[in-house]
């Protein structure tokens, strides 16, 4: 086999890429996750935080992203606003509002 050959091979690619996609919102715009946690994120906190709860839950199959993805654009749509603890704890994003 030469290096020609090896050029001419088609590109490698992970046969269970598609596998770690779990949700259909995880290859959104940075807007369209504003919007989508806007709408879904947004009045569980105020619910949380009007019973002075200590954290805000958000269910992960509400927002329909994968897990490592929510908790990435969370962290940056939430870690300026005081939000500072934000983590998974299967099946819940969870916020702490103190």
């Amino acid at each position: 086999m030469t290096w020609y050959d090896v050029l001419k091979m088609p590109p490698i690619r992970n046969p269970q890429a598609d596998r770690w996609k779990s949700g259909k919102n995880d290859d959104l715009t940075m807007p369209e996750y504003e919007k989508l946690f806007r709408e879904v994120a947004d009045p569980i906190i105020v619910e949380a935080n009007e019973r002075d709860s200590q954290y805000a839950m958000v269910p992960l199959h509400k927002l329909e992203m994968g897990q490592d993805r929510a908790l990435e654009v969370a962290k940056e749509l939430y870690a300026d606003m005081g939000y500072k603890h934000i983590w998974i704890l299967k099946p819940d994003l969870i916020l702490n509002l103190r």
